[in-house]
């Protein structure tokens, strides 16, 4: 970057300014517009006030100019007040606008994790179900090794039959899986 041109260095001076991005004397874009339209009205007040009429020498002359200078301070008043409520009032619109759409995007957003974290909590919960199959087949008396085995893959393979293991009694359970095993389910 160094040996090359910068044409917009000047504008960019006015936009980004000397420590208003960070440091001891920062800015937030509010006071930043603030300090623009002042130095704005500073220097056309300056302007303003470098002009001279040059008819000091008579009473009536004098109170003339000093009644067009006033009201041309007032009306630059008037205009800068009115140019400053604008920016100022472009500047809040904006800033709720962006205050608006981060909230939907934070209250989306808000939703989508809930919604991840019950299909996380349901896999967790579906998986620790599946865990218990076999020591509740276990449980089930006359049943042989190989036969709790294969009725556990067969249990195991299908969520809604774990879903039903569960919610049958030590007594239906026997019976369920002896049906599974002979093939009637």
């Amino acid at each position: 970057m160094r040996d090359k041109p910068w044409p917009y260095y000047n504008q960019w001076c006015l936009i980004f300014g000397k420590e208003r991005a960070n440091g001891e004397h920062a800015e937030c874009p509010v006071d930043m517009v603030e300090g623009l339209e002042r130095e704005k009205a500073a220097e056309d007040n300056e302007n303003v006030a470098g002009m001279s009429v040059g008819l000091d020498d008579t009473s009536v002359s004098t109170s003339v100019t000093q009644t067009q200078n006033e009201d041309a301070e007032n009306s630059q008043g008037k205009k800068q007040k009115r140019k400053k409520a604008s920016g100022s009032d472009a500047w809040a619109a904006g800033l709720g606008e962006m205050a608006k759409a981060l909230t939907a995007f934070i209250s989306d957003s808000s939703q989508k994790l809930d919604i991840i974290a019950q299909r996380v909590g349901y896999a967790h919960d579906a998986a620790e179900a599946r865990r218990r199959v076999n020591g509740e087949l276990e449980r089930i008396e006359g049943l042989a090794r190989v036969e709790r085995l294969r009725a556990g893959s067969m249990i195991v393979g299908d969520p809604q039959k774990v879903d039903y293991f569960f919610s049958l009694s030590d007594c239906d359970k026997a019976e369920w899986v002896r049906l599974l095993l002979s093939g009637l389910l």
